[in-house]
């Protein structure tokens, strides 16, 4: 297989530097498991106890009867980057006394890095590149990844790296290695930006990071190529997208967002694309927003999202 690069391993790990430590930064915990009594009392018992002030909190129990019990705290703390080690100490003890819970704590300060994976179709790739640049996206793209090299050089305007990794025929191996060593170390979750390519679940368990994808709201209908020409065949009134993260199971991983707008009898195929591509911008970036923000947790195969 020929590999067509047009940037170098080396530049597609740009480290945003997290900067000096003045004043209150913010943190965000995540705890899920088994829902008991003083769950919320123990937590803000550790972050005061070092005196952190506690700025938002989100819970929910799916049954408070022993049910599963997750939540969302976002603190501030001055000198954060040295409290968090010990913060962390303090949460890992809790977990040992009893509480059967899991923890998850960050600097939000610290952008997650992203690898967006494109093929030919532009406009999700995009979208997530000028809402970054922007600062719409608390995220740092590190690399985009694309079967084709049709939007090298606009994706070079945005200062990204770009890489060409072709990925044609059944034997995907050769284009998942390279995937592989390029996202390794380097990313702390990928989006696949309308890439049209299945990956295999050797790839999705190797890469060991957080897979977002977004797709049309048809499925199961209207399965494979011009999906909306079927659509606009059967006269749908509805067009829209679902973003999820990817399982070994095609398109049926837990859903993050939706959204749907109403289409007419009169508009054509490429309207109802129009219309579709609009939804999938939106709803992407909002599954893209929500993830870097720490707000879904996953659970089984759905998902809790804090607003």
């Amino acid at each position: 297989m020929t590999l067509t690069e047009t940037a170098t391993a080396s530049e597609s790990v740009p480290s945003p530097a997290p900067g000096a430590d003045h004043g209150n930064r913010s943190a965000s915990l995540i705890v899920h498991g088994k829902d008991r009594t003083g769950i919320v009392a123990a937590v803000a018992s550790v972050l005061s106890g070092h005196g952190a002030n506690i700025v938002s909190l989100d819970q929910y129990s799916d049954n408070p009867h022993g049910g599963a019990f997750f939540q969302r705290t976002v603190f501030s703390l001055p000198d954060l980057t040295a409290a968090l080690p010990h913060i962390r100490a303090d949460f890992e003890k809790l977990t040992a006394k009893g509480f059967e819970l899991e923890f998850e704590l960050r600097d939000l300060s610290v952008p997650k890095r992203v690898a967006v994976f494109a093929s030919k179709a532009d406009h999700c790739l995009l979208d997530l590149l000028w809402r970054q640049r922007r600062g719409d996206l608390p995220i740092a793209v590190s690399m985009v990844i694309s079967n084709h090299p049709d939007t090298a050089e606009e994706v070079r305007g945005f200062g990204v790296p770009f890489f060409h990794v072709p990925s044609a025929g059944p034997d995907k191996s050769a284009a998942e290695a390279e995937h592989l060593r390029l996202l390794r170390g380097n990313v702390d979750f990928v989006v696949l930006a309308r890439y049209m390519q299945i990956l295999s679940g050797r790839f999705i368990a190797d890469v060991g990071v957080p897979i977002i994808n977004i797709h049309h709201s048809f499925l199961p209908a209207f399965v494979g190529a011009g999906p909306y020409a079927k659509a606009k065949e059967r006269g749908v009134k509805l067009v829209g997208a679902t973003a999820h993260y990817v399982t070994e199971d095609l398109d049926e991983g837990p859903i993050i967002e939706q959204d749907v707008v109403r289409v007419t009898h009169a508009e054509t195929v490429s309207e109802l694309q129009r219309r579709g591509a609009d939804v999938e911008r939106a709803v992407l970036s909002r599954a893209v927003l929500w993830h870097s923000q720490d707000r879904v947790i996953r659970n089984g195969n759905h998902t809790i999202v804090f607003p």
